[in-house]
């Protein structure tokens, strides 16, 4: 005969809810919390929750929802399905309500780069944090924080700031990219020293701005005569491929493959 469950894991709502009712320590609650089968269960645990350091240590448990990927694409982490994942946001959400330090929050908030995580955070803060953020927070929190302004006239107003700003900086981007370089000649330095950047030209090593390539005819293409780089024709090209595809079978027959 296998060990009994406690009360709390199982089907009966009556005898799950007076073990959470009779349950005092604050980790065990957060056990009940976080797995029990039935949410009025889950429910009543949250409810009991008053110790502020567990309640912190456990949205840090728990509070990483989304893990990203190398592609920039979102994985579930040890959350098998959805209901899981909306229990756990829920869970987390609710913890969250129960912070009395909103500092805490923000740092939560600072600190991670879960999108979910960030989400719950800003709808658990208060007017002014929120307002704060949205005028002094990192770039890619501002425009959420202004969004959850009750105030609809300021929050309008500081989202056209945020776009405004945004505007500016990626028309200097832009102004940066097209800079050219103004020294007179690249001959005194070494072709290793100038770097290329595709077709757009020469790198100067001096400022970093790029200067037109100097492309002179070759039996294969044209060749830059400063840097080095090579716009090959569709021959040539071709050939080239065929050499390195023989040179990595070679490779492999050499290497017993």
């Amino acid at each position: 005969m296998g060990l009994l469950k406690p009360a709390w894991q199982g089907t009966s709502e009556e005898k799950a809810l007076k073990a959470v009712d009779k349950e005092t320590s604050q980790r065990n609650l957060v056990e009940i919390a976080a797995s029990a089968p039935l949410s009025i269960v889950r429910d009543a645990a949250i409810d009991k929750l008053s110790d502020q350091a567990v309640i912190v240590d456990t949205i840090k448990e728990y509070g990483t929802l989304l893990q990203v990927n190398y592609d920039g694409t979102y994985r579930v982490e040890y959350l098998p399905n959805k209901e899981t994942f909306n229990h756990r946001k829920d869970f987390v959400s609710r913890l969250m309500k129960k912070v009395v330090d909103q500092t805490v929050l923000v740092d939560f908030l600072l600190n991670s780069k879960d999108y979910y995580m960030q989400e719950t955070v800003l709808e658990n803060l208060s007017q002014q944090i929120l307002l704060d953020l949205a005028k002094n927070g990192p770039e890619d929190i501002r425009w959420s924080a202004a969004c959850r302004i009750s105030d609809e006239t300021l929050g309008n107003r500081i989202k056209g700031e945020i776009k405004q700003a945004r505007q500016a900086k990626e028309a200097a981007a832009i102004k940066e990219k097209q800079k050219v370089c103004t020294h007179p000649s690249f001959s005194s330095f070494s072709k290793s020293h100038i770097s290329h950047n595709s077709s757009s030209g020469c790198i100067c090593p001096l400022c970093g701005y790029t200067k037109p390539h100097v492309l002179e005819k070759t039996e294969s293409g044209e060749k830059c005569a400063c840097c080095g780089y090579e716009e090959l024709t569709d021959a040539e090209g071709k050939r080239r491929d065929r050499v390195y595809a023989q040179h990595l079978i070679d490779y492999d027959i050499a290497r017993g493959v």
